[in-house]
């Protein structure tokens, strides 16, 4: 279909916003992981009371987003919230942090920091599906 272009500075056909609006404010979600935050959590720099803390959020957070629910797939939707359950017991959490830990350990600066609830998803997804 045949559309005359239109001259420079002419407002027709919607390609000129007819009002002016503000860019919005922007922030970064309080349990976003810093590059800071995740040197410390990767070199043990971190209590475990803290480290167990601030994963439980990640974990939690994955949930919440549905990335969680998408990586177990729709064929086992119940993994997701299993996952989200085995999160709360510290035996099977310490072994997802030990695990992602290694991971950074065995190959720096593989994964981002933004990326540590995924990791820790994945963990414990692996995990439960290996005892179930």
């Amino acid at each position: 279909m045949y559309q005359p272009r239109q001259p420079q500075g002419i407002r027709t056909g919607g390609r000129f916003a007819t009002t002016v609006r503000t860019e919005p404010a922007t922030s970064l979600h309080p349990a976003q992981v810093t590059a800071g935050r995740y040197r410390r959590y990767t070199k043990n720099g971190m209590s475990q009371h803290e480290q167990r803390a601030r994963s439980r959020r990640l974990v939690q957070e994955t949930y919440d987003s549905g990335q969680l629910g998408r990586m177990a797939g729709t064929l086992h939707a119940g993994h997701a919230a299993a996952v989200l359950a085995a999160s709360q017991r510290d035996d099977v959490l310490d072994a997802a942090i030990h695990a992602v830990v290694i991971d950074e350990q065995r190959n720096p600066g593989l994964a981002r920091p933004e990326t540590l609830g995924f990791l820790l998803s994945r963990k414990l997804l692996l995990a439960h599906r290996g005892a179930a």
